[in-house]
């Protein structure tokens, strides 16, 4: 039998996702930080994992990112799914996409 092959993410979509998911990263570390503050430390730990879990999924995709773009500038693609603090905005800001320059 032959292996269907599911169609993958674009370069224009993988930048429209490592920016929402860098942003949501960003709240849910502002949501753990409130409610450190607020309740008792197993609600903020929750908001940590669901964190952690973002940084799971920016990291697999990170890869798959890099085997489908092969040839293309690794540092511009990496900063995909992990933007250089020089881009990453300031608190309660959206976070805007990193576009890695064509060749």
């Amino acid at each position: 039998m032959g292996r269907n092959k599911k169609p993958v993410l674009t370069l224009d979509e993988h930048r429209a996702l490592g920016a929402e998911l860098w942003a949501a990263r960003r709240r849910y570390d502002d949501l753990a930080a409130d409610l450190s503050d607020r309740y008792p430390a197993r609600v903020s730990e929750a908001s940590h994992r669901v964190a952690q879990m973002i940084d799971t999924l920016r990291g697999v995709l990170d890869g798959l990112l890099f085997r489908e773009q092969r040839g293309q500038d690794r540092s511009q693609l990496h900063a995909i799914y992990y933007p250089s603090s020089a881009t990453t905005p300031p608190a309660g800001q959206p976070a805007a996409p990193v576009v890695p320059k064509q060749p």
